[in-house]
């Protein structure tokens, strides 16, 4: 009788986490590209040193690659290492990359990024998480790849190598 009562939990734990799987892998399916980060451009946030920058600064290279992130999330973490670990070693990366923290202080922040000392990063602060609002973020770590047309051509929880780094010549 209790066997029968675990087999049963089982099977039902198991559906149950086979129905999540499309839940998971569609969440921006619902999402119009062409309506997130539409006022890119006229943001307007503080990067490290507490000076105002204008996003459209940015958007004069090939590809822009935005990391929205916060320092207590493990894989806001993992993402910024693989960063900075394709930063320091390619001198031919094809996307301007910019990390914007979502809602902390730039004290707590640049703490952080102290143990990356050896890469540079153009890092902003979005203190009231009005940018991540406009881009539609559910949830960090999320990338997102703007075209010089600054259009959206990718969204998503994980790195886009293939706008990363410049194919050999």
């Amino acid at each position: 009788m209790i066997a029968n009562r675990w087999k049963w939990y089982f099977v039902v734990c198991l559906l149950f986490s086979l129905s999540l799987t499309p839940v998971a892998k569609g969440q921006f399916e619902g999402i119009d590209k062409s309506e997130i980060c539409e006022d890119l451009p006229n943001f307007k946030l503080s990067n490290l040193s507490g000076e105002e920058v204008f996003l459209s600064d940015y958007l004069s290279e090939d590809h822009l690659l935005l990391f929205f992130w916060t320092t207590w999330c493990p894989h806001c973490r993992r993402g910024i290492k693989e960063l900075a670990r394709i930063i320091s070693r390619s001198d031919q990366l094809a996307s301007k990359i910019v990390l914007i923290n979502i809602g902390e202080s730039q004290r707590r922040v640049r703490k952080f990024l102290s143990q990356f000392r050896k890469v540079s990063f153009n890092v902003l602060i979005d203190p009231r998480g009005e940018l991540a609002w406009d881009c539609r973020i559910i949830g960090v770590p999320t990338y997102i790849v703007i075209n010089k047309k600054r259009k959206v051509e990718f969204y998503g929880y994980y790195l886009p190598r293939d706008y990363l780094v410049s194919p050999e010549k």
